[in-house]
């Protein structure tokens, strides 16, 4: 099972993203950053992901990102 985590959550597809994980066979939403704490708490509570401290933190949780981000962090987190 690959363990995917999302590098912002406030893109509108962001939700639609985490749902699609709930019933792949071969993926599994498991964590979140966000720059703004209490959405990465409210995003990741619909599923109890974990919350990162920082991308990088997340990115040693997981084997796949998915960005959702504001697109004006798309090339900090990248």
């Amino acid at each position: 099972m690959i363990r995917v985590g999302f590098l912002g959550c406030a893109h509108v597809h962001a939700a639609v993203y985490r749902d699609e994980l709930r019933v792949s066979p071969r993926g599994r939403a498991t964590a979140v950053f966000d720059h703004d704490r209490a959405r990465a708490t409210a995003f990741a509570a619909a599923d109890e992901l974990s919350v990162a401290e920082s991308a990088e933190h997340l990115c040693s949780l997981v084997d796949a990102v998915v960005v959702t981000s504001e697109h004006t962090a798309y090339p900090e987190l990248v």
